[in-house]
């Protein structure tokens, strides 16, 4: 897990975000990944889904709910809906997005597919960030630099 290290006033402990969910992911052309996730404490009004589901209430971001944003330079990264990612038991962690050790699958793959190598760039890392809707795998050299972008100041959406 990240830890904030006090150094920047920008910084936020990202083991308190609440229900946070995938807001955006940027490519930049220097080998940069850029993640935003935001806090989604509030309820929309009910509403139909369909049939199977039925009623529910869309969770949204509301008034003091925070946006991170988390920069790698990455390698590699794919993203897996939440609904279908497979838990190790007793693996289970709270942690938003934390380093992941022991577990080389992702790494091998990356290596036998690209041409990056520890000795040429350094040692890759595998993260892990863990949203309310999507859990997204990350190798990329070293931790991601995170700030606090911003506080939402009213409800989003509908209510």
């Amino acid at each position: 897990m990240i830890e904030d290290d006090g150094s920047r006033s920008d910084q936020v402990d990202l083991g308190s975000l609440r229900s946070p969910i995938l807001f955006e992911i940027i490519e930049d052309t220097g080998q940069f990944l850029t993640v935003e996730l935001i806090e989604t404490t509030g309820l929309g009004a009910l509403e139909r889904i369909d049939e199977l589901i039925g009623d529910a209430r869309p969770i949204r971001p509301q008034a003091g709910d925070r946006t991170v944003r988390l920069i790698w330079n990455y390698v590699a990264y794919f993203i897996v809906a939440e609904s279908f990612y497979l838990f190790k038991p007793g693996a289970a962690s709270s942690a938003v997005v934390e380093e992941v050790a022991g577990e080389e699958d992702f790494l091998s793959y990356v290596r036998s597919r690209t041409w990056n190598s520890d000795d040429h760039f350094g040692r890759l890392s595998h993260w892990k960030i863990q949203s309310s809707d999507h859990v997204v795998h990350i190798a990329a050299r070293g931790a991601p630099e995170f700030h606090l972008v911003g506080v939402v100041e009213g409800t989003v959406g509908n209510d």
